[in-house]
C-alpha cells in the first residue's frame, strides 16, 4: 500500500513538472485537464483511499503553481473553488465504477472457474462405476480441492451407520457424528456448521438425496478455527452432493435392473431346468421300471443271461440318472458360490488317471495318445472337481465321435499356466458353436449325427467351464488339424513349485 502511494507522488510531481515546462504556452484550463487526467487514470488502477490522496495531492499542485497569487494556497477566484471540487467528484465517481467493474470481472472469472470445476468434477463422477468408487470419487475430489477431510456415510441392512468412503479417521473424534447422520437420513436436510440445524456440531452433513429418497450423506469437517464455508465452497460441495445423490440414485436402478433380469433369467433357466430334467428323467425311468417289471413278471422263467441284461440295463441308466443328478447338483453349487473348491498342490495325473480308470470300460476298443511330458509344476487344484472336469471332457467326446475314432490328451506347460488338451476326430463344431459350446443346457447341431437322437443335456461342458473358473483358468475349443474338436483347459500354475516325475509318456496306447 505505502509503495502504491510513494508512487502516486511521483507520478503527480511528474505530472506538475510537465504542466510547469509547458506552462508558458498553455492557458490555465489546460493544466486542469492535465491534472483531471492523472488523477482519472490513478483512480483506474487503485483503490478510492489512493485515488483520493492523489487527486489531493493534485488540487494542491495546481493550487499553489498555477492557481493566481502563485507560490500560495490562497484561491482568488470561485471558479478555481468549483474546478478543485469536481475533480475531487470525478475520481470518486471513476474510482467507484471501477471497483465496480473489477468485482464483476472477479466474479465472472470465479463463476468460470466453478463451472469449470463442476465440468471436471461431472466428468469424474460420471467414470465412476460402483457405490464405493463414486463415493470415494467424490470424497477424494473435496480432499484435493479444499484440503478439507470428507466422508460419506450410508446405512447397511442393519441399520447400522457406515463411513463407506473417505477420512474416516477425521470423524472418528466427534461424537455426534452418527446421530447427524441419522438426522439427515431422516429429514432430508442439511445440518451441522453453517446450517440452521444442529449447528453446534463441527462438520458439515449434506444429504445425499435421489429420486426415491436420501441415499447418504455427504460430511464435510474444515479445520477447527473456522466458522463455516466460503459462499463460493459451499456452493461446490452442495452441488456435488445433489450430483452424487442422482448418481447414487442411478446406481441403485441400474442394481435393481440387474437384479431383475438376474430374477427372470433364474425363473428361465429354473423353466428350462425342469423341461430338461422332466424329459431326461422319463426315458431312463421308464426303463428302469420297464426292466424292472419284467424281472418281477417273468424273471423266474428268463436266462441268467437275459436276468443279467436287464439288470445291466437297470444299472446303466440308473448311474446315468445318478450322473445327471450329480452335475445338476454340482452346477448348482458353482453358480451360486456356495461350491468352494479344497485346492491342494498336487500332480495333473492323479485326477486324470482317475477320469480315465473310471471310463476304462467305456474307452474300451479307442486308441488314446497320451502326452504327459514328467517334468510339468504342480497345480494347485481340488481333485474331485478336477476329476469330474476330465470326466465330462472324456463323456462329451464319446458321446459325439464314432465308436473307433481315437481320443488325444495331452498337456504342456504355456508360459506361466499349464494347458490340457482333449481332442478327438469326431464331426467337430461349427464357428460359431465354439463358444456357445460351454453354455448351459446347450446342444450342438453335430450332437445327433451319429444315433440321430439325445446325446446328453447340455450339462457337461457347462459344468467344465465353471470348474475351471473357480480354479482361477479358463477353458475354450478349437478346431482341430486334420478335423475333430479340441478342448483346451488353462490352468494357472503356482509360481516356483516344483514338479513330481508323472506316470505318463508321450505314447498311444490301446484301452481295453
Amino acid at each position: 500500500m505505502l509503495l502504491h502511494y510513494g508512487v502516486n507522488v511521483l507520478i503527480v510531481a511528474a505530472s506538475t513538472a510537465f504542466c510547469l515546462a509547458i506552462s508558458p504556452h498553455l492557458d490555465l484550463i489546460n493544466f486542469i485537464m492535465v491534472y483531471v487526467l492523472v488523477t482519472v487514470s490513478i483512480a483506474s488502477f487503485c483503490s478510492l483511499p489512493s485515488a483520493l490522496i492523489a487527486c489531493l495531492l493534485s488540487v494542491l499542485a495546481f493550487d499553489y503553481f498555477f492557481v493566481p497569487p502563485q507560490f500560495g494556497i490562497v484561491v482568488e477566484e470561485e471558479e478555481h473553488l468549483f474546478t478543485m471540487a469536481m475533480m475531487f467528484v470525478v475520481v470518486i465517481v471513476v474510482s467507484r465504477l471501477t471497483e465496480r467493474f473489477r468485482t464483476q470481472a472477479r466474479n465472472a472469472s470465479a463463476r468460470e472457474a466453478q463451472t469449470r470445476l463442476m465440468m471436471e468434477l461431472t466428468r469424474e463422477l460420471a467414470g465412476a462405476r460402483g457405490t464405493d468408487k463414486l463415493l470415494g470419487t467424490a470424497t477424494g475430489q473435496i480432499g484435493r480441492l479444499f484440503g478439507f477431510p470428507a466422508a460419506a456415510f450410508l446405512l447397511d441392512e442393519a441399520g447400522l451407520v457406515l463411513n463407506r468412503a473417505g477420512a474416516a479417521e477425521a470423524f472418528r473424534d466427534l461424537p455426534d457424528a452418527e446421530v447427524v447422520v441419522r438426522w439427515v437420513l431422516a429429514n432430508s436436510q442439511p445440518a451441522g456448521l453453517g446450517t440452521r440445524n444442529m449447528q453446534e456440531s463441527a462438520a458439515l452433513y449434506l444429504p445425499l438425496s435421489g429420486v426415491g429418497g436420501t441415499l447418504g450423506v455427504l460430511g464435510v469437517r474444515p479445520p477447527k478455527d473456522a466458522s463455516g464455508f466460503p459462499p463460493e465452497q459451499l456452493h461446490i460441495i452442495e452441488t456435488l452432493a445433489r450430483q452424487v445423490g442422482l448418481m447414487l440414485e442411478v446406481e441403485r436402478l441400474e442394481g435393481e435392473r440387474v437384479r431383475a433380469r438376474m430374477e427372470i433369467e433364474a425363473e428361465r433357466l429354473k423353466t428350462s431346468l425342469l423341461s430338461s430334467v422332466t424329459h431326461d428323467l422319463q426315458t431312463p425311468l421308464a426303463v428302469i421300471m420297464g426292466s424292472a417289471e419284467s424281472l418281477m413278471a417273468v424273471g423266474e422263467e428268463m436266462t441268467p443271461r437275459e436276468r443279467r441284461e436287464l439288470s445291466e440295463n437297470i444299472h446303466d441308466r440308473a448311474a446315468r440318472l445318478s450322473r445327471l443328478l450329480g452335475n445338476l447338483l454340482r452346477m448348482t453349487k458353482l453358480q451360486s458360490g456356495t461350491l468352494k473348491p479344497d485346492l491342494q498342490l498336487q500332480p495333473l495325473d492323479e485326477p486324470l488317471g482317475a477320469a480315465l480308470s473310471l471310463m476304462g470300460k467305456s474307452l474300451a476298443g479307442r486308441a488314446v495318445e497320451m502326452d504327459i511330458p514328467p517334468d510339468l509344476p504342480l497345480l494347485r487344484m481340488d481333485a474331485v472337481l478336477m476329476e469330474q472336469l476330465f470326466l465330462n471332457l472324456l463323456e462329451n467326446t464319446l458321446k459325439h465321435t464314432p465308436p473307433e475314432s481315437p481320443v488325444r490328451i495331452a498337456a504342456r506347460r504355456v508360459g506361466p499356466d499349464v494347458e490340457v488338451e482333449v481332442a478327438d476326430r469326431g464331426p467337430g463344431l461349427d464357428d460359431a458353436e465354439l463358444e456357445k459350446a460351454f453354455s448351459l443346457f446347450y446342444q450342438g447341431s453335430a450332437s445327433s449325427v451319429q444315433t440321430g437322437e439325445r446325446k446328453g443335456y447340455g450339462l457337461g461342458l457347462a459344468i467344465c467351464r465353471a470348474i475351471a473358473q473357480v480354479h482361477g483358468g479358463a477353458i475354450r475349443a478349437e478346431h482341430r488339424e486334420g478335423g475333430g474338436l479340441s478342448i483346451r483347459v488353462t490352468l494357472p500354475a503356482p509360481p516356483g513349485n516344483a514338479s513330481l516325475p508323472t506316470d505318463g509318456a508321450n505314447c498311444a496306447e490301446e484301452v481295453s
